[in-house]
């Protein structure tokens, strides 16, 4: 019983450590732009999913999916 209480105590630490660091996580302007560029192809390319309930709400063909993602990369390379 005294092993398992020890074994939690050191859980529960390595917790709010885990806590303390990302509270003082500050994110890169570099990931927010990057998410921003992959937001939009992630969710076309969910249309394509099989059975995906999106198909019907959006209409977005292959070769637009296909243009649109060679815009992204070609804005990509800009920070590379």
């Amino acid at each position: 019983m005294i092993e398992l209480e020890h074994k939690m105590q050191n859980l529960v630490e390595e917790l709010k450590l885990d806590f303390e660091k990302l509270k003082k996580f500050t994110s890169n302007l570099m990931s927010e732009k990057f998410s921003k560029f992959i937001e939009e192809p992630y969710n076309d390319c969910r249309i394509f999913e099989p059975a995906s309930d999106l198909q019907n709400d959006f209409n977005v063909s292959e070769k637009q999916l296909r243009r649109g993602m060679k815009e992204i990369f070609l804005q990509l390379q800009k920070y590379s």
